[in-house]
């Protein structure tokens, strides 16, 4: 559907010399915000536009009105049925709902004035907005359109005279003018200036309209644009680059950062950063500019994460900084709650071809009206040019050839925010210049953020590394570059041959310098080794050391702390040590710290008879790193002790080997010594060195952890300050650790924490081999560390480094793994732990973030699953990915989805459907099939009529079944003489019938009178035989019936019992059955008396059945005994007779009347034996004599009217199918016996 509007409907017009003001021209001020006026405020239009007649004006005066602002939905809302498309960010609207007042024609481009109080009570007028358009003039629910008046790109205030900072750049100039973005640009409407002064009058359509979504602002020929463009100034978008080759500019950037520029992946695509130039600052390509400036790339990085790399975008470095003034600055990048809409402002700017001669080397721009993502997508997909993916792309442009070019590519998509202009976009794609209705399709930056941001943020990125050097990231966010031979430095810039690493003398303790090609070697002297000769040998290296005979200790160099006063338990060991060597007891800063030396007392040779209690301790020297982190205690836990006097070594009293390993081996087998309840020494065998809790909880290489053999076995209390020790390839003790803290004693899980040795054996061996200090207390901002070179630290200067300036540097921060430290002075420690991208700190451990809780996190048709760090989108089940997303599986188109014979009906995101077709029945998703045929029931069908019996057979009557036809009453046989009828069924749909008609039951006596025959109503009779009157000939009001049994002409013979069919609409009668009763030749029906009354009736099947009569619960229940047998249904009109379960015995009564009286439509039923019951105390059944008498089999004649209803009529409907039963007869003592299949039935036989 095509839509009508009109944006950017504003020109700036400049006059051929300054305009006087008087107090009649003045200019007035434009507002000082963005977003204009509110809805409900009233603001004024003015002008010499068509007064359409109305009284009291003057068309040739100027005329004023004032109009209510109203909301853009409430004008969008009026305007949807002229097809008129409002934007909120470049229209006002204001009008009445009824019409009456409005602008019309000649006010087009007239002022829109609305007013501001001020704090001294003034109203200033504020110029708010242009006439734009309207439909009709003053019309109901047709408000007026004003193009919005804000000031232009990077300028603010009243005057626009305010200019805005664009993204951080820092630059001034004494003299110049700034202009930002489309300063000057106006597009011209064609004639007429303004829609209200074009329209005619017969009709409310707009003067310009928009095919599909493009805009047709009806510019005038190409002879001074780029492809519907115009040139620019110089400085008008000074964040568009040039990008270039040795063959000329080919492309367009745009800069966002003094080292970086962006452009589109096709640009750069098989070429070298060597290779490739940047142009900055420059209005015109191939002219010497004094504005440009030429940068070289040091590296190109792309994102390859798109459908098509032809989407993607690439950071380029720019080796020398680039220098902002007003013709060269960034472009500001927006925030993820900046978003572009359908409608906003956009622009694009390139030197592109312009398909003219003329001004094709300047710059160019063109305003580019923003499309919705469906209304691209639908474009691009059916119109079958490219693909368009909403996620990653962005369309602008029109529906003509205007766009971007040859040479474009790279270039920005600029749009507003709150008067700002934001790169939208990088353009990827545009054949503006080659294909007519087609829009530019743009690289969408709020999708490549993340990756630009990670490229700028790399301090890796431009590879700063020199010489061939490798760059990698450290930890502490910046870089580090791994030269390869001959070169060294922080950017691998120090050529080492022309070094000699020999001149600083770095051999020490005498050892000699040989120089080499990045590197030195010294010879040490005797008693020294290490790459510097800094470690001198101890003791227990030297093999005379040990005495061979007499009995050795286990621990020789162990000794215990003991308190010599000041405590209340005086004399017990508080903490373990270890010898080092004649002076020095190497222990933990946690058992001496802030403790005076006077009051240690050092027991050694414990395991010796007479251990020796020294008191003279001289020095206590703890870690400084540990004094200066007060907040962290368990940061560089080591201190020395020096004694006064010298150790003498013996069996008992031994130095211990110190190691120089920072990294233990995983799963090393060693021991750990404690003190003991009894103050003796034990151990503990240790199963494992550098468990995972050291790892994440603590981090840092100033501790390593283990666990014990023995789960009943930990170190607590006075255990601290213990060595943890291993056996080294020369069978010597060498210890690795000191017993520091544990998370819990003998807890399982919670392994015990050493100080790590290795890291701190290059402070031990400075304060063991000196006698004062080595820095003075000013050498550092910090704190001093005495040290020696090793592998950890490159000493500062000669015996000691600075450290205490970064906790994170000095490995003291307590930063779970998966996180990073950040040195911050103004926390409470000094530092903060930031965890990785996914994860969040809790408890001091990095956890993951379960992105999959936010309903946004994934597509339409997608399911989040959460993963460490991270999360993954995949199609939900029922859906298949694709390149246009997850789309619904169609399991219609598999052959095997549904039977044969069925219709497959698919479903959004579930599994598919199966139904038979129409006539078809049976398992939808297996096979189909016509439905089973079946005969109706033969009586209903006419097979059988009167009271033929039928055996062995039960409904459903299938195709093939068979009955046998059996007369129930004694003397009486089938009158065709038929054993069997067969249901035949023609297939698939073409009915079923019985092979047999007709068949019935007569007399045998009569068979000699009058053969009997199969028909209902042309019986041969003799024709003296009495007949009965047809029922709907001698009641005309009794309903249509059909009656089967023996009749003549329709007239029932003689002793016949008719069965009642009702004809009319399958109903059923209120009587299963009349009787023709005969007194020589005359004959009436039985049941005349009921006939006469129309008592019996044909019964609706639908109905629930009205049965009168008497109610065997109700009536007789009561006076029921055991063991008595009723011969009728629960309600009966007539009488019941009487019998008893066991065959021996007799009722006391035979039969029950019921009497039933009708007076005025109503019938009342009562038991006509009730007064007999009582006085014989109900029903009961006796043996022998009594009160009744024992019914032999000769009085069975006399039983007549005992006989029992054929149960396959009565109880047919209970039977399942394949039940058969042969009766012999109805009659009182008859039997029937019941199958199935032919096997005997549970309930074998039926007595009567």
């Amino acid at each position: 559907m095509a839509t009508n509007t009109i944006v950017n409907d504003i020109c700036l017009l400049k006059t051929d010399r300054p305009i006087k003001w008087t107090d009649r021209v003045s200019p007035i001020c434009l507002p000082e915000q963005v977003g204009g006026p509110d809805v409900g405020e009233f603001c004024k239009v003015a002008g010499w536009g068509d007064t359409m007649g109305t009284p009291g004006l003057n068309q040739f005066n100027l005329n004023e009105v004032a109009v209510p602002i109203i909301s853009y939905e409430t004008c969008q809302n009026w305007y949807d049925d002229e097809m008129v498309r409002i934007y909120e960010k470049e229209h006002l609207c204001a009008g009445y709902e009824q019409g009456t007042m409005d602008a019309c024609q000649g006010d087009s481009g007239g002022p829109f004035v609305c007013y501001e109080q001020q704090e001294d009570g003034k109203r200033d007028p504020y110029l708010q907005g242009v006439v734009s358009f309207g439909v009709g003039c003053a019309d109901a629910k047709n408000p007026g359109v004003y193009t919005r008046c804000e000031c232009e790109l990077g300028w603010a205030g009243r005057l626009c005279d305010r200019e805005i900072p664009q993204c951080e750049v820092m630059f001034q100039e004494s003299a110049g003018t700034r202009f930002i973005g489309l300063g000057h640009l106006g597009i011209s409407l064609g004639g007429g200036g303004g829609f209200r002064g074009k329209r005619d009058a017969n009709t409310t359509q707009l003067g310009r309209s928009l095919m599909s979504a493009g805009i047709d602002r009806g510019l005038p020929g190409l002879s001074d644009r780029i492809v519907g463009g115009e040139v620019s100034v110089a400085g008008a978008w000074p964040w568009i680059v040039q990008i270039a080759d040795n063959y000329g500019q080919y492309c367009s950037g745009v800069i966002i950062d003094k080292h970086f520029v962006l452009t589109a992946k096709p640009c750069v695509t098989n070429s070298k950063p060597e290779d490739l130039y940047v142009i900055v600052g420059g209005f015109q390509i191939n002219t010497d500019e004094a504005t440009r400036a030429v940068h070289s790339i040091s590296s190109i990085t792309c994102n390859t994460n798109v459908i098509n790399l032809a989407d993607g975008i690439c950071v380029l470095h720019i080796a020398q900084e680039m220098s902002f003034n007003n013709y060269v600055q960034p472009m500001c990048l927006p925030d993820k709650d900046i978003q572009f809409s359908e409608g906003s402002r956009c622009y694009m700017a390139g030197w592109g071809e312009t398909m003219l001669d003329g001004n094709n080397n300047m710059l160019h721009e063109l305003d580019m009206p923003l499309f919705s993502d469906t209304m691209c997508k639908n474009h691009f997909t059916q119109n079958n040019i490219r693909g368009y993916y909403n996620d990653i792309h962005m369309c602008a442009g029109y529906f003509d050839n205007r766009g971007g070019c040859t040479g474009d590519a790279g270039g920005p998509l600029m749009c507003l925010h709150g008067g700002m202009p934001y790169l939208a976009g990088i353009l990827s794609w545009s054949e503006g210049c080659r294909m007519d209705s087609t829009p530019a399709v743009f690289s969408d930056i709020s999708f490549q953020k993340d990756f630009i941001d990670s490229v700028i943020d790399n301090p890796c990125t431009g590879d700063p590394c020199e010489n061939g050097g490798h760059c990698e990231l450290n930890s502490a966010g910046g870089y580090t570059c791994r030269c390869i031979d001959d070169y060294s430095g922080n950017t691998c810039s120090l050529d080492l041959k022309m070094i000699d690493d020999c001149a600083d003398q770095p051999c020490q303790n005498g050892g000699i310098c040989e120089d080499n090609i990045g590197g030195y070697t010294c010879t040490c002297q005797e008693g020294f080794y290490g790459d510097s000769c800094e470690n001198m040998q101890t003791f227990c290296r030297d093999s005379n050391v040990f005495i061979t005979q007499g009995p050795r200790a286990t621990y020789p160099w162990a000794v215990f702390l003991i308190m010599q006063a000041g405590r209340s338990n005086i004399g017990t060991p508080f903490c373990t040590g270890s010898i080092i060597d004649e002076r020095h007891i190497l222990t933990t800063a946690s058992c001496v710290f802030n403790t005076d030396k006077s009051l240690i007392g050092v027991e050694y040779g414990v395991e010796g008879p007479e251990p020796v209690l020294s008191e003279a301790v001289s020095d206590v020297f703890v870690h400084p790193l540990y004094s200066f982190y007060e907040f962290n205690s368990k940061a560089a836990d080591i201190a020395i002790i020096r004694l006064s006097h010298t150790i003498e070594f013996n069996n008992f009293v031994q130095p211990a080997c110190l190691s120089d390993e920072v990294d233990t081996p995983v799963g090393k087998q060693c021991k750990v010594l404690g003190i003991q309840g009894d103050g003796n020494i034990g151990e503990a065998n240790v199963n494992t060195i550098g468990l995972d809790y050291c790892e994440n909880s603590l981090k840092n290489i100033h501790h390593k952890c283990f666990t014990y053999a023995d789960s009943n076995r930990d170190i607590c209390n006075s255990g601290v300050g213990a060595s943890v020790w291993c056996v080294d390839e020369l069978m010597q003790p060498v210890i690795h650790g000191l017993t520091a803290f544990g998370q819990s004693c003998s807890e399982e899980g919670t392994p015990g924490v050493s100080t790590n040795i290795g890291y701190f054996r290059a402070w031990i061996i400075q304060i063991t081999s000196q006698d004062g200090p080595s820095c003075a207390e000013n050498d550092c901002e910090g704190v001093c560390v005495e040290q020696k070179y090793n592998d950890e630290f490159v000493v500062q200067y000669p015996g000691y480094i600075c450290q205490g300036i970064d906790p994170c540097e000095d490995g003291v921060d307590t930063c779970p793994t998966q996180s990073s430290c950040h040195t911050k002075p103004e926390e409470e420690n000094g530092f903060s732990c930031d965890c990785a991208v996914g994860l969040i700190l809790e408890d001091n451990t990095c956890v993951d973030i379960d992105e999959c809780r936010d309903e946004n996190s994934c597509g339409v048709n997608q399911t989040c699953v959460n993963t460490e760090g991270s999360f993954s989108c995949i199609c939900s089940e029922g859906f298949e990915s694709t390149e246009q997303g997850c789309v619904d599986i169609d399991e219609c188109l598999e052959e095997d989805t549904c039977g044969e014979g069925a219709i497959c009906t698919n479903n959004l995101g579930a599994a598919a459907t199966c139904s038979c077709s129409e006539g078809l029945e049976g398992n939808a998703y297996k096979k189909c099939d016509y439905p089973p045929q079946f005969c109706s029931h033969p009586r209903v069908d006419g097979a059988v009529t009167g009271n033929v019996v039928l055996t062995g057979c039960l409904p459903p009557f299938k195709d093939g079944s068979v009955c046998n036809p059996r007369c129930g009453r004694s003397g009486y046989v089938i009158s065709t003489g038929v054993d069997s009828i067969t249901c035949n069924c023609v297939q698939p749909d073409g009915g079923c019938e019985w092979s047999g008609h007709d068949i019935s039951c007569v007399n045998k006596k009569r068979m000699t009178t009058a053969p009997p025959t199969t028909v209902s109503t042309a019986a041969t009779v003799p024709t003296f035989a009495p007949t009965c009157e047809p029922l709907n000939d001698l009641y005309p009001s009794f309903p249509k019936v059909r009656l089967e049994c023996n009749t003549v002409d329709g007239r029932a013979t003689a002793g016949a019992n008719c069965k009642v069919f009702c004809i009319t609409g399958g109903a059923r009668s209120s009587v299963n059955e009349v009787n023709c009763l005969c007194k020589g030749t005359k004959c009436k029906w039985e049941e005349w008396k009921a006939l006469k009354k129309n008592e019996i009736k044909c019964i609706d099947p639908n109905a629930k059945p009205v049965v009168t009569g008497c109610n065997v619960k109700k009536d007789i229940g009561k006076y029921l005994g055991d063991g008595v047998v009723l011969g009728c249904d629960e309600i009966f009109s007539k009488s019941c007779s009487v019998g008893c379960a066991e065959r021996s015995a007799s009722p006391n009564l035979k039969k029950l009347n019921c009497k039933c009286k009708s007076k005025k439509g109503k019938t009342k039923c009562k038991l006509k034996e009730t007064k007999k019951l009582k006085k014989l105390d109900g029903l009961t059944c006796a043996v022998g004599t009594g009160r009744g008498r024992k019914i032999s089999r000769n009085d069975r004649p006399a039983m007549q009217d005992l006989s029992c209803p054929n149960p396959y009529e009565k109880y047919g409907e209970g039977f399942e199918y394949g039940v058969l039963m042969e009766c012999d007869n109805f009659d009182f003592g008859g039997k029937c016996v019941l199958s199935c299949n032919g096997t005997p039935s549970g309930l074998g036989l039926i007595h009567f």
